[in-house]
């Protein structure tokens, strides 16, 4: 059996850049054994849960649950119930050798449904569904695109395109998920300050990955 793949997750805010930055990656990491995937989504219930997670329309879960109490708990479960089976996903992949690469990953949960919405009385909720969930699984690097919300959701205004529900929030939910990736951070996270021009910012962070995947 060859080597482990490495996990690797890309976080943070609305606006950062993550995703022409995971472009960047998929277009410049042709060279390695690697595959992009997301939170919520990457298999096929997955997916389902993501339309039904970020939806404001009449098919998104917002509309069907009004009570701002109670969608908290739903999205909690939802997300976990979507990562079991992907983590199942990714473990295959890094028995096989093959590195893979989300964006996102349970921090963002912690961060937008715990810390955004205020509901430190789920955190216990959120830990329980999440051990199950993950099954041991921890990235082996987590990438955070650090900026100042104001500018990102600029940013992601500018940028047109349809926003989700979570992009519709308040600016000072954003400012509570900003602290709390910062204030959780581990020892295996590399911040990047995402206000550097996007050629830049895109370039480091393939650097970054790089090193990982070829354990310097």
């Amino acid at each position: 059996m060859g080597d482990r793949g490495k996990f690797i997750v890309i976080e943070g805010i609305e606006g950062a850049s993550k995703g022409s930055c995971i472009q960047f990656l998929k277009e410049n990491l042709s060279g390695y054994r690697i595959e992009f995937t997301r939170e919520p989504g990457g298999t096929r219930i997955g997916e389902k849960i993501r339309k039904l997670l970020l939806s404001d329309g009449e098919d998104g879960l917002k509309y069907l649950i009004s009570d701002e109490k109670s969608l908290t708990a739903v999205e909690i479960c939802l997300f976990c119930c979507a990562r079991y089976p992907h983590c199942k996903r990714i473990r295959r992949y890094q028995a096989r050798g093959i590195n893979v690469v989300s964006d996102r990953f349970d921090s963002s949960t912690l961060a937008y449904q715990i810390m955004g919405r205020r509901r430190g009385d789920l955190l216990w909720f959120f830990w329980a569904l999440n051990e199950i969930a993950v099954d041991g699984i921890e990235p082996d690097l987590v990438v955070l695109l650090d900026l100042e919300p104001k500018i990102g959701l600029s940013r992601r205004k500018s940028a047109g395109g349809e926003l989700s529900r979570f992009d519709k929030e308040e600016l000072e939910f954003h400012n509570r998920v900003r602290r709390s990736f910062l204030d959780f951070k581990g020892s295996n996270w590399v911040v990047v300050d995402a206000s550097k021009p996007e050629a830049e910012v895109q370039k480091e962070v393939l650097g970054i990955v790089k090193r990982c995947m070829e354990g310097k």
